[in-house]
């Protein structure tokens, strides 16, 4: 079966703004992305209720929002959020203790990063498999993607 004609997300849209790098939970509760909209690149969270995406609120922690595309991956739980530090460099992890308080400082993802840019992409329902974009040496050259899993 075929798409449709995209359209756009009115209740995420910032006119004039550019808004990517989206990250939907599993349950389809909310969708992580990263907006221009309060004048630098932020992550932004956006609950869904009924079907509709509510007003977004910007996403608050410690040495988040650094300005780049942080790639936000959370957590179905949201208390743990995968992102890089806004121009790729390494991907980090930041933790909170419950869903009103703020993420604490991210950290550099042990056995991850490399002195190549890396961005967190997705990470598989049993929190095993992260996939990641990183200009490393040994893929085929440019951005591959790469996966890092537990246990390896």
């Amino acid at each position: 079966m075929a798409f449709g004609t995209p359209s756009v997300v009115t209740q995420l849209d910032a006119s004039g703004v550019s808004d990517l790098a989206q990250f939907i939970l599993p349950d389809h509760s909310a969708i992580y992305f990263v907006s221009s909209r309060n004048g630098t690149n932020s992550i932004y969270r956006s609950a869904r209720t009924n079907g509709v995406f509510q007003v977004p609120v910007l996403v608050d922690g410690t040495n988040l929002n650094t300005g780049g595309v942080d790639y936000p991956v959370p957590l179905p739980d949201e208390l743990t959020l995968y992102s890089s530090n806004g121009f790729g460099n390494d991907v980090l992890v930041a933790t909170r203790t419950d869903t009103n308080a703020r993420f604490g400082a991210g950290a550099p993802l042990d056995g991850v990063n490399s002195a190549a840019n890396e961005w967190p992409l997705f990470l598989s329902s049993d929190q095993c498999s992260l996939y990641l974009a990183s200009a490393r040496p040994g893929g085929l050259g440019g951005m591959d993607i790469w996966v890092a899993r537990r246990g390896d």
